[in-house]
């Protein structure tokens, strides 16, 4: 799909597919994943494909969504708009790779660390801490979830992880969406197939 925004000087990209709901009991494994993926910054596999080595934008990132209901997994990135199809391709392709290629020790040993040191970082104050304890309510998780959490992602080894990279990617069914000028964009990706265009 494309959002034609005739003026616009970038495409702003989101490849999506499902996700998986707040109560999934995979969701340590599959955050595991997604830091490694596109969730820790300027360290993670897509940073290093599409902004360090090909210098095609800024900032490029994934996520799960993760709700009462299955939210989506997607990558959102923004480009020139001539390069919007070179950057797809870029991300597919890692998505791709991440499947045949599932996280080293070494990633999932940072990954690991990221994501404790984001946790006590969240819970800093008392009122942050009140939030997170309406969070487990609001979505129905455990009472201790907060008091086990660390141990839980030291405890989720690399073959669950990898589990998720084959049951929980879906590079082939996921969706394209791009917001830019549709007259520029329509020629770079006519050869994926039917192509929805939404004018202002």
């Amino acid at each position: 799909m494309i959002v034609d925004r005739p003026a616009g000087v970038q495409a702003q990209i989101s490849i999506a597919h499902e996700g998986i709901p707040r109560t999934d009991p995979d969701r340590i494994a599959v955050a595991l994943m997604n830091s490694v993926l596109g969730g820790s910054g300027f360290s993670s596999r897509l940073t290093q494909r599409v902004r360090a080595r090909s210098g095609l934008t800024y900032y490029v990132g994934s996520s799960f969504s993760m709700r009462r209901q299955p939210g989506p997994f997607a990558v959102s990135t923004a480009t020139r708009v001539d390069q919007a199809r070179r950057v797809v391709d870029l991300v597919l392709a890692e998505l791709e790779r991440a499947r045949a290629l599932p996280p080293s020790a070494a990633e999932l040993e940072d990954a690991r660390a990221l994501m404790i040191g984001r946790f006590v970082l969240g819970l800093e104050t008392s009122a942050a801490v009140m939030e997170s304890l309406v969070d487990l309510d609001v979505y129905g998780l455990p009472e201790d979830s907060l008091d086990t959490y660390r141990a839980r992602i030291r405890a989720t080894g690399a073959e669950a992880v990898e589990k998720m990279v084959r049951e929980r990617l879906h590079p082939g069914r996921a969706a394209i969406v791009l917001v830019g000028p549709a007259d520029r964009l329509v020629p770079q990706f006519r050869d994926l197939g039917a192509l929805v265009v939404l004018k202002p």
